[in-house]
């Protein structure tokens, strides 16, 4: 889970002590494919866990043991119902980010109180907490904790930064989680639509 290479390094040692053996193993697997701390931050999504293939398996559980193509009928079927549903639901929000999003962003703005930021030069802010202390780039949107740069939502060492400056933090979501991309493509599915 460790999101930056010092506190990987850190758990592993502390992995070593305490389970040799997995340790070992770990040692052998590429770093990119297992730890956070070297994944791409290119996805904006930080998730480690195959939680969506369980929640997706129980969604079609009556699906499943039918015939091939009534399976397949059935989950094309469920899955349209279910993308009309929510599409009818984002339509009617008036937030400019996700609803999931803006709330684990005011998690974050909360959390931010804990830490003090100063200005570095530029874009920049040294931030320190009981975790340590990180370097703020708002102009690069990134983090020394990298959980900004894994996410594409402001972690709560940048909320800090934003805040010494005066910024929004809704500002510096990515463009992935925004409404605009979502009306965006609303257009787009219109357009095909009448086409």
């Amino acid at each position: 889970m460790a999101t930056y290479v010092a506190d990987h390094d850190k758990k592993m040692k502390e992995l070593q002590v305490f389970k040799a053996k997995a340790f070992e193993w770990l040692s052998t697997k590429p770093k990119p494919e297992w730890t956070k701390s070297h994944f791409s931050t290119q996805s904006k999504s930080d998730m480690l866990l195959n939680n969506l293939c369980e929640v997706f398996n129980k969604y079609i559980i009556d699906a499943r043991d039918k015939p091939i193509i009534t399976m397949l009928e059935m989950i094309r079927t469920k899955l349209m119902r279910r993308f009309q549903t929510k599409r009818d639901e984002m339509l009617k929000y008036n937030g400019s980010i996700c609803p999931k999003i803006q709330k684990k962003l005011d998690r974050w703005k909360e959390e931010s109180i804990k830490f003090n930021a100063v200005w570095n030069g530029e874009a920049k802010y040294q931030v320190t907490g009981l975790e340590g202390q990180f370097v703020v780039n708002i102009a690069t949107s990134s983090c020394d904790c990298r959980r900004w740069d894994l996410r594409g939502i402001p972690c709560e060492y940048a909320c800090v930064s934003m805040k010494v400056n005066g910024l929004k933090p809704e500002d510096y979501v990515h463009d992935c989680y925004k409404a605009i991309t979502r009306d965006g493509m609303v257009q787009k599915l219109e357009h095909r639509l009448q086409v």
